[in-house]
C-alpha cells in the first residue's frame, strides 16, 4: 500500500492509523513509523502508542531545520519473531504560507509656477479606497483618498505661501 502523508514542520503534529494483525493470539505488537534517509545519513523511528483496539498514533516534533520537501517512510509492526512493513509512501513537509508586498508609494511632482503641478499615482492602486473622489484637470483623470486630500490642502496652502513672497 502506497500513501502521501503531509505534515507541516513548524508545528507539531500527532499522526493517528489503524494497524489490524490477525492470526497470531499474542501481545500487543510493537509499531514504530519510520522516516527514511533524513538528512542522506538516517533512518529517524518514532515508536507508535497503542491508542485502542486497533489504533495507534506516532508523535512528531517540529521539524524547523528539515532539508527536504519529501522523504520516504514506511510503518513497520513487530510481533514476536515476525516483521510486517504494512504500509509506505511518501511524506511531504508542506510549506506554511507566505505573503508578501511591494511598497506602495505615491510620487509628487512640485514644479516653480503656482498654477502648473501634478499628482501621479503608482499603477498599482490598494483594491480598497474608501471615500473616492475624482477630479479632473486638462482631461487627466486623477483619484483622491483621504490621505492624499491632507497632503493637496498642504500643498495649496504651501503654493500660496510661495506666491505672497
Amino acid at each position: 500500500m502506497s500513501n502521501k502523508i503531509e505534515l507541516n514542520p513548524n508545528k507539531s503534529s500527532i499522526l493517528e492509523f489503524n494497524v489490524n494483525v490477525t492470526g497470531i493470539n499474542s501481545m500487543q505488537p510493537n509499531v514504530r513509523f519510520v522516516i527514511h534517509n533524513v538528512d542522506n545519513k538516517i533512518d529517524w523511528i518514532v515508536p507508535c502508542t497503542h491508542v485502542s483496539e486497533s489504533k495507534y498514533s506516532a508523535s512528531f516534533p517540529e521539524f524547523g531545520n528539515i532539508v527536504s520537501d519529501s522523504y520516504k517512510y514506511s510503518i513497520e509492526v513487530i510481533l514476536n519473531e515476525y516483521y510486517f512493513i504494512p504500509s509506505s509512501g511518501e511524506l511531504i513537509f508542506i510549506k506554511q504560507p507566505s505573503v508578501t508586498m511591494e511598497d506602495i508609494s505615491q510620487k509628487i511632482s512640485i514644479s516653480t509656477s503656482a498654477d502648473n503641478f501634478s499628482i501621479s499615482q503608482p499603477e498599482i492602486v490598494p483594491p480598497l479606497i474608501e471615500n473616492k473622489i475624482i477630479a479632473t484637470q486638462e482631461k487627466k483623470e486623477v483619484i483622491f483618498n483621504d490621505n492624499d486630500n491632507i497632503l493637496l490642502n498642504k500643498f495649496e496652502q504651501y503654493i500660496k505661501q510661495l506666491s505672497k513672497k
